[in-house]
């Protein structure tokens, strides 16, 4: 067993995310099902995108008018995937 594969198995029996997860990826959809149906999710799944890098954003930004240029420099240069993490959000 490799070693991926003990860290996967260690961190479910821990936490049950990859049970979670996989049962979420693997749900069946019925065939019935069109784009309407889905929209709830992929509405909730953007909203949680945009909380979740909006949050982390938030941590790194001054919104003062001096200091806004210079923090979101910060942001785009200095911070680990800041470039990323700004162009998820918008």
């Amino acid at each position: 067993m490799s070693w991926k594969t003990r860290l996967i198995t260690w961190l479910d029996h821990r936490t049950g995310v990859e049970t979670a997860v996989r049962n979420f990826l693997y749900e069946k959809i019925p065939d019935s099902s069109g784009w309407r149906q889905v929209f709830g999710s992929v509405a909730l799944f953007l909203f949680l995108v945009q909380a979740f890098t909006g949050a982390l954003l938030a941590f790194n930004y001054a919104p003062t008018p001096g200091d806004a240029y210079n923090s979101l420099r910060y942001i785009l240069t200095e911070l680990t995937a800041g470039r990323l993490i700004r162009g998820l959000h918008h």
